[in-house]
């Protein structure tokens, strides 16, 4: 990627005139459309999973959960809802306290520990 945008600046520069303010303008135009390009296609497989994950969510409830689930799942959506508000909050209050690089090994402890507790609890189901 760096050698290809070196080599478009010199070309830039030596068949068309360009100023180093002009090479430097495009270099960083076809890096910004590299990134955005990656920036859509993680977006893109993000919001795949995230719809794949909705409806498996609800089918789990509901045969988990019997005829609770109608108080269940909305429960849950609940604290899910409240913890799209409180997540920003907490996480960066502990990347001012502990710095962002050590506050962000919490996303995957609390994945690792919801991982935990959802097998034995499919476990504990299994075996009654």
């Amino acid at each position: 990627m760096i050698n290809v945008l070196s080599w478009l600046g010199v070309m830039a520069k030596d068949r068309f005139g360009a100023s180093p303010i002009e090479v430097g303008i495009l270099s960083s135009l076809m890096a910004m459309a590299v990134l955005i390009g990656r920036v859509f296609m993680a977006y893109f497989i993000m919001s795949f999973f995230m719809s794949a994950q909705a409806a498996a969510t609800y089918a789990i409830g509901t045969e988990k959960l019997g005829e609770r689930a109608a108080v269940g799942i909305p429960m849950i959506d609940g604290l899910g809802s409240l913890g799209s508000i409180v997540a920003p909050l907490v996480m960066g209050s502990l990347a001012i306290q502990v710095g962002l690089d050590r506050a962000l090994w919490l996303v995957p402890a609390f994945g690792a520990m919801v991982s935990v507790v959802c097998l034995v609890w499919e476990w504990l189901d299994r075996s009654a």
